[in-house]
């Protein structure tokens, strides 16, 4: 025979009612949320894959802006740094197979701190990967930005732009040296920039290919297609910097079979090809027609400079 257990609550001390009343009411209610993160971020590994990069890396994510970096006396050339999730690169001048040390501190994104104090063997490869041109983008009618693969070597940052020149227009950089942005004035009837493959990284590797940007504000102007192609002997060229001059002044490239396009207003132009063989900054061949747009495909072919010089002398012209 079952027995049955009865609890009378008249009976029972108000002190222990009141304590089973507690702990259904505390089973009842969900689990606390854990602590937050408190912990620093912890390094992992710091190794210089080539002559010019320290790579760190930890075990979480590191916060933008919120670490400082130095070598003591100076003996790593830290010229850039890039963050991205896990891994801090630092990019430096040229360094020898020998002991570095780094001073600082990280941040992960909870804002706990990280303070070190590394020592690295410095690596004597040459990193030899060419730098790209991710995207140009308008950012406002009168702000331009490059966005690049890596840092870009900035002392002899050249670009050709039209219709205004380059002494009136500001050049500024990311922290990172991986975005330039180039400043003008604002209501102008077009804009037409050429970056040329001539650009290098920090250890001086020049560009895939170079690019061009163009952008008319005046809308209400028609333009035409027109084509053309450049011959170097029976052979189409790549990378042949074209130039076409009237009311409007404008840039384009060739691609690998020596194609190149422009949307043009109706009118007549003279159209200019200039070629840098060996990336010198100085013009080896060059060409030059009269061109009426829209018309069939212009032909040029190119012929060798008796003495070669920079494309601005010829843009000047």
């Amino acid at each position: 025979m079952r027995k049955r257990l009865k609890v009378y609550c008249d009976r029972m001390p108000s002190r222990w009612l009141g304590f089973f009343l507690f702990l259904f009411l505390s089973c009842a209610k969900k689990a606390l949320p854990p602590s937050p993160d408190r912990f620093p971020p912890r390094l992992l590994e710091i190794n210089s894959p080539n002559r010019t990069e320290v790579v760190l890396t930890f075990d979480e994510e590191i916060k933008e802006g919120r670490f400082l970096i130095f070598s003591p006396k100076e003996t790593v050339g830290i010229r850039a740094i890039k963050i991205k999730n896990k891994k801090l690169t630092i990019y430096t001048k040229p360094l020898h197979k020998e002991t570095y040390r780094l001073v600082g501190e990280v941040s992960d994104l909870l804002n706990n701190f990280r303070h070190l104090n590394v020592r690295f063997l410095g690596s004597t490869e040459k990193e030899t990967i060419k730098p790209e041109i991710k995207g140009i983008s308008l950012i406002k009618d009168d702000l331009l930005e490059i966005t690049f693969s890596e840092p870009m070597e900035t002392t002899n940052f050249q670009f050709f732009s039209f219709p205004i020149g380059r002494e009136s227009i500001s050049l500024f950089w990311s922290e990172g040296m991986e975005k330039a942005g180039l400043k003008f004035k604002s209501h102008l009837p077009y804009i037409s920039f050429l970056f040329p493959p001539t650009l290098t990284d920090l250890e001086g590797n020049r560009l895939k290919k170079g690019m061009v940007f163009q952008r008319f504000f005046d809308t209400l102007r028609t333009t035409k297609k027109q084509e053309g192609k450049v011959f170097l002997g029976e052979k189409g060229v790549e990378g042949v910097i074209i130039f076409v001059s009237n009311d409007y002044s404008l840039f384009a490239l060739t691609d690998k079979e020596g194609n190149f396009q422009f949307n043009l207003p109706v009118g007549s132009y003279k159209v200019f090809a200039f070629y840098d063989q060996d990336f010198d900054n100085l013009i080896d061949f060059s060409s030059f027609s009269d061109l009426e747009v829209p018309s069939e495909p212009v032909f040029l072919r190119l012929e060798p400079e008796k003495e070669p010089k920079p494309l601005s002398d010829y843009l000047s012209r």
